[in-house]
């Protein structure tokens, strides 16, 4: 099956601007990955592995990213300092209490085996809320940020143009992160 003329301006669209891979290019118009290669070739597009130009998120500074990387983070940092104030930013509901956290460990140790290694986390951000349906525990810091990372990029592919091809991507690449107690009251 041939590009028909239609799709042309589409095709560079998709590409240039909302930034889709060849194969994605490919797989709407079923048509093979070397077709839409050659054609963008053709139009004069650059093809070529090179870096994007965008603008870091907090102070506006242009930096280079590769195009997966744009294609797939909302925000882009020039150093960790905005990065840390771009967290320190959106933490406006996040109550930080050590005391309360503490405690909520107490009450998790009434129905569940907390190790030392286990992070206890807030299902509504509140440390001063220990209600047992509001805490879930971790294994680690690590499963506890991707756990953050995951509910974050759900909120973000709601608002998302491509939120189809984001769903396929999300069937074939599906991880989950499960906590070790999820406040359930069973002892």
């Amino acid at each position: 099956m041939k590009i028909t003329p239609d799709a042309h301006k589409d095709i560079i669209e998709a590409y240039t601007i909302d930034l889709w891979t060849i194969q994605e290019c490919a797989d709407v118009l079923h048509v093979s990955r070397s077709a839409v290669h050659k054609f963008l070739i053709k139009s004069g597009v650059d093809t070529s592995k090179r870096k994007i130009k965008v603008s870091c998120t907090t102070c506006g500074e242009t930096i280079e990213r590769t195009r997966k990387r744009v294609r797939t983070q909302r925000n882009h940092f020039c150093t960790t300092d905005c990065y840390s104030s771009f967290l320190a930013a959106g933490k406006s509901m996040y109550i930080q209490n050590r005391h309360s956290q503490r405690m909520a460990r107490g009450v998790i140790a009434k129905y569940f085996d907390i190790q030392p290694d286990h992070v206890v986390h807030h299902e509504d951000r509140n440390n001063y809320n220990n209600h047992p349906i509001n805490l879930k525990v971790f294994a680690n810091q690590g499963d506890h940020l991707r756990y953050h990372h995951m509910k974050r990029d759900e909120y973000a592919n709601k608002l998302t143009v491509k939120s189809q091809q984001r769903e396929v991507w999300d069937r074939y690449h599906k991880f989950e992160i499960i906590p070790v107690w999820d406040g359930s009251l069973t002892t």
